[in-house]
């Protein structure tokens, strides 16, 4: 079974990832799946035909941060950036997940990514698809400080996700993550006990 977890950045969505992963799923989490995306070379090339040079380090090295704010500054730029890497990304995705389940076919696959529902159909990944959220002003304030980025650089981030409601629609369920982390714990235990 493939078990989509997504939620708006900052919700805690990696967090309810990482407990499933100890009560034994196989994680695959979607951020490093696209670091690997980005690497492809055709990906590579196309993002700097798009964004231009500057999203480049020394030695040809992809700067996600430059990309980041470049990409996510308006609609047009993250459609750029989406039409890109997504097709790479469903790819490796797709793989990894068949491998892990080849391998061991009753062990559960979670997948851990906050687009999940922006790519398209969740059921093209998952079989069941379990959304974590939280309040905004919660969600900015663990961004800025675990990722160091601006305010106005996490809001632009939120904006090119789908809203909390639309998620929730589409959720088999939802983990709300207002709390303590043993709260949020308990909650997601609960969800595992019930797929389970």
């Amino acid at each position: 079974m493939r078990v989509g977890v997504t939620g708006g950045i900052g919700a805690g969505k990696s967090l309810v990832a990482q407990l499933f992963g100890k009560m034994g799923a196989y994680v695959i989490e979607a951020d490093e799946v696209g670091r690997r995306a980005v690497t492809d070379p055709s990906v590579l090339r196309n993002l700097v035909e798009a964004f231009g040079e500057d999203i480049l380090e020394g030695q040809g090295v992809l700067d996600r941060r430059v990309l980041g704010r470049l990409a996510f500054h308006n609609a047009e730029t993250r459609e750029t950036l989406n039409k890109i890497v997504w097709p790479r990304l469903g790819e490796l995705l797709e793989e990894e997940s068949c491998e892990a389940l080849d391998s061991d076919p009753e062990r559960t696959v979670v997948i851990d990514a906050a687009l999940l529902l922006e790519w398209g159909d969740p059921k093209a990944f998952c079989d069941m698809l379990i959304v974590v959220t939280a309040p905004e002003a919660i969600r900015i304030r663990r961004i800025v400080e675990r990722m160091g980025l601006t305010e106005a650089e996490v809001r632009d981030r939120m904006a090119s996700q789908l809203s909390d409601q639309a998620k929730i629609e589409a959720a088999d369920y939802v983990i709300v993550n207002d709390a303590e982390l043993a709260d949020l714990d308990a909650r997601a235990l609960d969800v595992w006990a019930k797929i389970h």
